[in-house]
């Protein structure tokens, strides 16, 4: 019988969240194309978790200098899902703004 060697991971950070935990336990890497929250960079958590686009935290700092230096936007409002997904990307938005955009 044939044993998987890695997992392509979800295409939602909500569902790679769990199923890393399940595979991390059983020693087997899960690679993502797609699942981009920064809760899955916790190597303590997540240790062969690996993913092939940037993080939310990456997109973000792109996102506010952009909006910043391009568009001339000064203030900006989120509004998110209470998701993996949605809730790293606005703590990400949160940080790069307190950063990059005071």
């Amino acid at each position: 019988e044939r044993e998987p060697c890695a997992i392509t991971g979800a295409l939602r950070s909500a569902v790679s969240i769990p199923s890393s935990l399940i595979t991390g336990l059983r020693g087997y890497p899960q690679v993502s194309g797609v699942s981009t929250s920064a809760s899955l960079d916790d190597k303590n958590l997540y240790p062969l978790f690996g993913r092939t686009v940037p993080s939310d935290a990456g997109t973000a700092v792109a996102a506010v200098l952009y909006m910043r230096n391009v568009l001339g936007i000064r203030y900006i409002a989120m509004v998110h899902t209470s998701d993996a997904y949605g809730t790293a990307y606005a703590r990400g938005m949160n940080d790069a703004i307190a950063e990059h955009a005071p």
